[in-house]
């Protein structure tokens, strides 16, 4: 079979990892593989360059944005799950329709609070309040505010809070979506060593960054694991945990993973990046999942493994041999129903 790709984009090193030795071409009028750029949507001008065939398969899923952002992820997992099953998968959040909810946020729990405006990306405009009256306040002088309590007693190796970085695999067949989550995947650093007295600036350099971390610690998820076990720790906490987390996004935003009637009758995917934050606890706090996830090697023994995450989304979706790839776990399946004609 003869791959044809659309690309509006160069594929990144992983991914021309994954496709080298295949029977691939860029193709600009029929295409299996979609690969976007940001803000290109799936518009009817691409559909109408697709594969005649059903069985075609794009690289998006409709109604994929649910899950996206730590905005409409939370408030998808409410409307599904409930405040109370949600608040356990990922830290609190709350929008501006229920700020002013007072029954509903009698009894905040005690913490701290980063408060931001939902449009602004990455670490851009984030404020840490020290109280949820602080919270409220700066909350009152933005446009699209959201409050996120702090998880508290962040996971730290060799002195240096983690975050955790996980591949999760959508495909939509007619009436159906499966989701799966891969084996491999990425320890994040903060730069700046742990402390519990660094004030509000200092507070947010130790709880995120994007840093390798000390010589000698674990960059892969197995690494990490093996890294507990040295330590006398459990990590099947983590790792239960995890699939638990996308597993109650995915069911909670199944129902609008159909919603496109034009694609009702074709195969599609998306691979996604989830980001989860664990405590000294070994609970995994999922805090957003991204439509784009960075895929390229941040040294050069990762160009493998991240290929191999690209190799087996392109086989779980339906090109390659293997059902959800090799390297993923399969979370579950949900009916889907494509909305009625009209």
């Amino acid at each position: 079979m003869v791959l044809a790709v659309r690309c509006s984009r160069p594929p990144g090193p992983a991914l021309a990892a994954a496709l080298e030795g295949r029977a691939w071409r860029a193709e600009p009028d029929a295409w299996d593989l979609w690969l976007p750029v940001p803000k290109e949507p799936l518009t009817q001008a691409l559909r109408d360059l697709m594969p005649p065939s059903a069985a075609a398969v794009v690289g998006a899923v409709p109604g994929a944005e649910r899950l996206a952002g730590k905005r409409s992820l939370w408030a998808t997992l409410v409307n599904a799950h409930g405040r109370a099953v949600a608040n356990t998968i990922q830290p609190p959040g709350w929008l501006p329709d229920v700020l002013a909810d007072a029954t509903a946020f009698a009894a905040v729990p005690p913490g701290r609070f980063l408060v931001k405006d939902s449009l602004l990306q990455r670490r851009r405009g984030i404020h840490l309040a020290e109280s949820w009256e602080e919270a409220l306040d700066v909350a009152a002088s933005l446009h699209k505010p959201l409050i996120q309590r702090l998880v508290p007693d962040v996971l730290a190796v060799s002195g240096h809070r983690i975050s955790l970085r996980v591949y999760l695999l959508l495909v939509r067949e007619p009436g159906v979506v499966a989701a799966f989550v891969h084996g491999w995947g990425a320890v994040v650093y903060a730069r700046a060593q742990a402390t519990e007295d660094a004030g509000a600036d200092g507070w947010l350099a130790t709880t995120s960054g994007n840093w390798l971390g000390p010589p000698g610690a674990p960059l892969e998820l197995q690494g990490l694991f093996e890294h507990l076990r040295q330590q006398q720790q459990d990590p099947g906490s983590l790792a239960s945990g995890i699939a638990r987390g996308l597993r109650a996004a995915v069911s909670a935003a199944a129902p609008h993973l159909a919603r496109d009637r034009t694609l009702a009758g074709q195969r599609c995917f998306e691979l996604l990046g989830a980001d989860f934050v664990p405590d000294q606890h070994g609970v995994p706090w999922l805090v957003e999942i991204n439509r784009k996830p960075m895929m390229r090697p941040r040294v050069p023994s990762e160009l493998a493994p991240r290929a191999g995450v690209w190799a087996d989304a392109l086989a779980g979706a339906g090109l390659g041999a293997g059902e959800g790839g090799s390297g993923f776990v399969p979370l579950g399946r949900w009916a889907v129903t494509p909305p009625a004609a009209g």
